[in-house]
């Protein structure tokens, strides 16, 4: 499977491949706003220290030895650094296996087993992201390809929210749209 970009885009795909696999897998994803790098604090700071510490120096002779420098680093960065978020401890005295079992291949998913709706509408997502309502084709990111989503109904007469599994995608009017 080609997964693409990590967690979204810069062309607004807020899902990717890797997000839905990580859905499937029972994660929650949330998405900090766009362009605001105050969201970011984790990765300004890592990219901060990586250009102070790593970059800043005298140009590297060959990719070879940018590779060895940048894993040396990134060792040191991860397994001895002592980090302000964890009270100066390093990182390996905090880790914890995670409980949840792993498993390669995402486990099929009956929404009428899980906390659906009774007037939900299940549908599933064709090559391209395209799904159909009421004769007519929607598009939903291309991540969700041959998943099924649900369609919630909300209030408002013809708008949906659209959810995988348990996470919401987004709301959508399906009356106006051409």
């Amino acid at each position: 499977m080609a997964w693409g970009s990590p967690w979204g885009s810069a062309s607004g795909q807020r899902f990717t491949a890797n997000g839905s696999f990580r859905v499937g897998q029972g994660i929650s994803i949330s998405h900090s706003r766009p362009f605001h790098p105050q969201t970011q604090v984790k990765d300004q700071r890592f990219r901060r220290c990586m250009k102070a510490e790593v970059l800043s120096g005298p140009p590297f002779a060959n990719l070879a030895e940018a590779a060895r420098s940048l894993e040396r680093w990134r060792n040191t960065y991860n397994q001895e650094r002592p980090h302000e978020v964890l009270d100066l401890a390093a990182p390996p005295t905090r880790h914890r296996p995670s409980p949840r079992p792993f498993t390669e291949a995402v486990a099929t998913f009956d929404y009428a087993t899980f906390d659906s709706a009774p007037n939900d509408i299940i549908r599933r997502v064709r090559q391209g992201g395209c799904i159909t309502v009421k004769n007519r084709v929607f598009r939903l990111p291309k991540a969700f390809k041959n998943q099924t989503i649900a369609l919630r109904p909300t209030a408002i007469d013809g708008v949906f929210e659209a959810y995988f599994r348990h996470q919401f995608i987004e709301k959508r009017d399906f009356t106006n749209q051409a």
